[in-house]
């Protein structure tokens, strides 16, 4: 199940696992985004289908520009190669319908985005991690 995130889930210790999987930075950077960035954006949560149900992906966006940028998205390591990551950013098309798609990432997920039908660019460096080539990602609609 895919739905949008409640504050207090958007703070709970699995999202903040999920939150470094994307990000991979400093515990205080992780608290920043979670606290600071989170609220300001849309957030949907993918949770597993056995009881409890347990928080195992999300999907963070801008809804409010085009083209709608995904500044994160992480699916828990049990969890990965599932196709989970493809519900998330299929869940983030249906949320914003046509609108073109873009995110920046670097070596380490390049390829999911490639394979899901992004065009993929060289990007400009990230001062958040300035040793790691990026690349700009978008996807139009079809």
């Amino acid at each position: 199940m895919i739905r949008e995130l409640q504050s207090a889930e958007r703070s709970s210790t699995a999202m903040r696992e999920l939150v470094w999987l994307a990000a991979e930075l400093p515990d205080e950077a992780i608290t920043a985004i979670i606290t600071d960035e989170l609220p300001g954006l849309t957030t949907l949560g993918l949770f597993s289908e056995q009881e409890p149900q347990e928080l195992i992906g999300f999907v963070s966006f801008n809804a409010s520009r085009e083209p709608v940028e995904i500044e994160y998205i992480a699916v828990g390591a049990a969890a990965q190669h599932g196709g989970h990551g493809s519900r998330l950013v299929e869940a983030v098309r249906d949320h914003v319908g046509g609108a073109t798609l873009y995110a920046q990432t670097d070596d380490d997920a390049v390829d999911f985005y490639r394979k899901r039908g992004f065009t993929i660019t060289s990007a400009d460096p990230d001062p958040r991690w300035p040793e790691r080539q990026r690349y700009d990602c978008e996807l139009t609609s079809v």
